[in-house]
């Protein structure tokens, strides 16, 4: 009778005489690098490292892994930048870390958060006119749901992609400066 092989044994009897290239070694190690400080990121920002500490542990995973690529960290930390949250510990990474002026980023952040501000002022006094005109509804108690409104969605939105854009042109031009 036949041996029934796993699926596991027919990978590695044809995979036994394959070897990685140079290039594929430091591909594998520049993700394996990425993943690593994916995680450091996510643990700092959920406050279980300190900035010495984060600073600490990519100092020891950059001598053990030998890829040193500042690039790399800025990366992820956009990842994590929202404009409407507080962005404010990441930042301080980016400063203190990184070695990199944060200002062009956080005006960026704080350009949008006063764009948000302004346009959704303009449109609570658009709504306020539309219930006036169409249902005579005025007065100081009207409030308008802007959660509810779905142009002010869609606006928002736009909003929110057109400075992810700025905001990904400020980090690009950050990690060019870091790399010069």
């Amino acid at each position: 009778m036949a041996e029934i092989k796993s699926t596991l044994d027919l990978v590695m009897e044809r995979t036994r005489n394959l070897t990685m290239t140079d290039e594929e070694k430091q591909e594998q190690a520049l993700a394996d690098f990425r993943t690593a400080v994916s995680g450091l990121i996510w643990k700092y920002a959920d406050e279980i490292l300190s900035p010495d500490q984060f600073r600490d542990e990519l100092n020891h995973l950059e001598q053990t892994s030998e890829v040193r690529d500042m690039g790399v960290v800025l990366d992820e930390i956009a990842k994590r930048l929202h404009p409407d949250q507080d962005n404010q510990r990441l930042l301080r990474l980016v400063d203190e870390v990184c070695g990199v002026d944060a200002t062009p980023i956080e005006s960026a952040l704080d350009n949008y958060a006063q764009t948000i501000a302004s346009r959704s002022l303009e449109r609570i006094e658009d709504l306020k006119r539309i219930l006036l005109d169409s249902f005579g509804i005025s007065g100081s108690a009207v409030l308008p749901n802007l959660d509810a409104d779905s142009d002010w969605t869609v606006e928002r939105q736009s909003i929110r992609e057109s400075f992810t854009a700025e905001l990904q042109r400020e980090i690009d031009a950050l990690k060019s400066a870091s790399a010069s």
